[in-house]
């Protein structure tokens, strides 16, 4: 069987009010797929409610040896993870990059 990978790009806000929708897809997408993609190219603010999802999808994916991956995460996005006292490059995991200047 070949694996399947999935890849959501989040939008400019990630917050309490997009939560429900962004869950529906996260989960989708663990069902039918073996590894996520989460692009962060976009995101201009996140609050706590937008991370939680994120860091509960992903432990879903490792509780599923599966593979999940944030990518191209702007400071924004890096600021509020580290505030929180989450290091994309040191959480268990997460594989991660920085979004190039």
């Amino acid at each position: 069987m070949e694996a399947k990978s999935g890849t959501i790009t989040l939008g400019e806000s990630v917050d309490i009010r997009q939560i429900e929708q962004l869950h529906n897809e996260l989960n989708e997408d663990i069902e039918q797929n073996d590894s996520l993609i989460v692009d962060c190219s976009q995101v201009q603010s996140i609050d706590t409610a937008g991370l939680q999802l994120i860091i509960a999808c992903q432990q879903k994916y490792v509780k599923q040896n599966k593979t999940f991956q944030i990518i191209n995460a702007t400071p924004v996005v890096i600021c509020t993870l580290e505030l929180l006292g989450i290091s994309l490059s040191s959480k268990k995991g997460y594989i991660a990059s920085k979004k190039a200047s």
